[in-house]
């Protein structure tokens, strides 16, 4: 009986697949990683870029070092609202004030703030968006938003953050807090 007849074109098959997966998956690979280290670095988040890159230079952006655009000051510990069961307090209110130091206004101000123990070692950090309020004789009379009025540049606006569930290991002490991104027109 006659053996059958394997082409070169039919042995090369295999392979060429295996090469193109190869490349495929390499190219998913490089992709992942680089849009990681962007993140990692604190640039855009992928969606932004993508809104920045449609919409031309009008878009919104964030800054490369929003610590030398900002400055947080007169940081307060509003009284804490009715601790919460299981160790944890239900919120933690900072009333503070933020100066725009910057040559642009900023339209969004996100804020990491870290809460240490009394042993001095971190025990909870917590990321918000700080919210403007609006002030009568010190007292706050109603809280907006930087989007709808935002920082502009030379400015100096009262704020306001709520954070938590803190855990009851927190030290009670004003938590560290640095600008993490603002974005600006």
């Amino acid at each position: 009986m006659a053996e059958p007849k394997v082409r070169n074109r039919d042995r090369m098959m295999g392979p060429l697949l295996a090469l193109i997966v190869a490349v495929v998956l390499l190219a998913a690979i490089f992709y992942t990683q680089r849009d990681q280290e962007r993140v990692r670095a604190g640039a855009n988040s992928p969606a932004a870029t993508d809104a920045s890159e449609a919409g031309g230079a009008n878009s919104p952006s964030t800054t490369a070092d929003p610590s030398q655009m900002l400055e947080i000051a007169q940081v307060n510990i509003m009284p804490l609202e009715n601790p919460a069961p299981g160790g944890q307090s239900a919120t933690v209110t900072l009333q503070g004030e933020v100066m725009n130091r910057g040559d642009r206004e900023a339209r969004e101000i996100l804020v990491e703030a870290q809460f240490y123990g009394k042993d001095g070692k971190l025990v909870h950090t917590q990321t918000e968006a700080l919210v403007p309020v609006k002030t009568k004789d010190g007292a706050a009379t109603e809280e907006g938003s930087f989007k709808d009025s935002p920082l502009k540049a030379g400015e100096s606006r009262p704020f306001r953050i709520a954070l938590g569930p803190v855990p009851t290991e927190w030290n009670r002490e004003i938590p560290k807090m640095r600008i993490v991104q603002v974005v600006v027109p």
